[in-house]
């Protein structure tokens, strides 16, 4: 049996299970046979479109958890600025200075954010 394009086949063989559940942020098996979360998959695994790999290489987030002030990688990587020097946030969102992270600002003024918590334009 194949799995289609967007899909991944569990080691049972018979299972298929969306890509994006594949070495996911809780590392709950979407497989009977737990081979979605398996150590030596995830480290070899690219991350679907949206998603970030954390450092250790055992997990995959989705972008905007990035710098959102709540680790979802193990390893804390998400939440290290200098791991992201180069992070570019999410539309409508902004990079701010005292909170290393990345807020919202669709439904706030732009200056309130800059006065409240000092906001660098990126």
């Amino acid at each position: 049996m194949d799995c289609k394009p967007d899909m991944w086949k569990c080691n049972d063989g018979v299972t298929c299970i969306h890509k994006i559940y594949v070495c996911d942020i809780n590392h709950k098996a979407h497989c009977i046979d737990r081979s979605d979360e398996l150590a030596t998959l995830c480290l070899n695994w690219t991350c679907s479109p949206g998603y970030w790999k954390c450092r250790d290489k055992t997990t995959c987030i989705l972008e905007r958890y990035i710098l959102n002030g709540n680790s979802e990688c193990k390893d804390g990587s998400d939440e290290q600025i200098e791991y992201h020097v180069k992070l570019h946030c999410p539309e409508e969102h902004q990079m701010c200075n005292n909170r290393a992270q990345c807020i919202n600002f669709k439904d706030r003024p732009l200056q309130t954010i800059v006065l409240s918590i000092g906001c660098t334009i990126i």
